[in-house]
């Protein structure tokens, strides 16, 4: 089967991205830890008979240069929040420095859940 160059998702935020987290990687046909980046996922797929295949980070709420660094590189970000909760959504205040820092870099759909 072909083997496409593949996708980086980065999700970024409050503690409800656990959930959909699991159920991606429930429905891969194979999922892999990164051996040092606990945080990064290899995630293979068939889609029309090729693998097609993401990389899915974690990136947390913490702002380091490594979520930098994964923001730069993906082709998606999915931000979380609680709508209930104004910490949750305050804490995406920080995030919003990261896409001000690279706003041009990045080139893909921005989803809130």
């Amino acid at each position: 089967m072909a083997q496409n160059s593949g996708l980086t998702i980065v999700f970024i935020g409050s503690s409800e991205k656990e959930e959909l987290l699991e159920k991606i990687k429930s429905t891969a046909v194979q999922c892999e830890r990164h051996i040092n980046y606990q945080d990064t996922y290899y995630l293979t797929y068939i889609v029309d008979g090729s693998e097609a295949n993401i990389e899915l980070i974690d990136s947390g709420i913490e702002h380091t240069g490594a979520r930098q660094m994964s923001i730069r590189k993906a082709h998606g970000v999915i931000l979380f929040y609680r709508i209930s909760s104004q910490n949750s959504v305050n804490q995406l205040h920080d995030v919003a420095l990261d896409f001000q820092i690279i706003r041009n870099k990045i080139k893909g759909a921005m989803i809130t859940v």
